[in-house]
C-alpha cells in the first residue's frame, strides 16, 4: 500500500496536510505521522471505493492498495517511504466444497485472474506526481 491523491489536491495543498483514513486507523496513523506530522484527518471511511471517490474529488491524500489506486486514471501514487503492507490475498472454500467441479474451477478462475493482474497487485504499473 503507498499513498495517493489527486493533482490538484496536490498543487493546492496547504499546511496541514489533509488525510483519508480507514475508520479504524488511529488517530495519525504511523505513515501519516512520520510524512505529514501536522497532518489532519480530513475524512474516515469503511472501503477503498470511498476512500478513492475521496481522493479523486481532492478531499486528501489516503494510503490504497496499489492495484486501486495505480488502475485510477486521476490520482497520483506520491514517491513516499512507507513500511510494506502485511495484507495478504487468499482463495479459500469449504472442506465440504472444495473438491466440487464448480469451486474447483472458480478457484483456478481466481488464480489465474490475479496472476494475470500480478504487476499490478505489487504497484509495478505505478504513475507518480511529478
Amino acid at each position: 500500500m503507498v499513498s495517493y491523491g489527486s493533482p490538484e489536491f496536490l498543487i493546492k495543498a496547504a499546511e496541514p496536510v489533509q488525510v483519508v483514513l480507514f475508520h479504524d486507523e488511529g488517530e495519525r496513523p504511523k505513515w501519516a505521522a512520520e510524512n505529514f506530522p501536522d497532518a489532519v484527518i480530513a475524512l474516515r471511511v469503511d472501503d477503498v471505493t470511498s476512500m478513492l471517490s475521496a481522493v479523486r474529488n481532492h478531499i486528501g491524500i489516503a494510503r490504497m492498495p496499489c492495484y486501486i489506486g495505480d488502475s485510477d486514471s486521476v490520482v497520483r501514487r506520491l514517491d513516499l517511504e512507507m513500511a510494506q503492507s502485511d495484507w495478504g490475498m487468499w482463495v479459500l472454500s469449504h472442506f465440504d466444497l472444495r473438491s466440487t467441479a464448480r469451486v474447483r474451477v472458480s478457484r483456478e478462475f481466481l488464480i489465474e485472474v490475479i496472476e494475470t493482474q500480478r504487476a499490478l497487485i505489487l504497484g509495478e504499473q505505478s504513475r507518480y506526481w511529478e
